[in-house]
């Protein structure tokens, strides 16, 4: 599994122990499925690169 936070325009890995916050986007991307994480205080410029 690799988990990415989104920082402007880029994906920075991070590793175990994960801590997801409520004003980030994180990107999630395991062997068969791929999930977007969207903080519910995000804003909507990382909500878009997170798509």
């Amino acid at each position: 599994m690799n988990v990415f936070h989104i920082v402007g325009n880029e994906l920075i890995p991070i590793s175990e122990p994960y801590r997801f916050l409520n004003g980030d986007v994180y990107v999630i991307e395991t062997e068969s499925n791929l999930w977007i994480w969207l903080g519910s205080k995000s804003f909507a410029d990382e909500k878009f690169m997170g798509s």
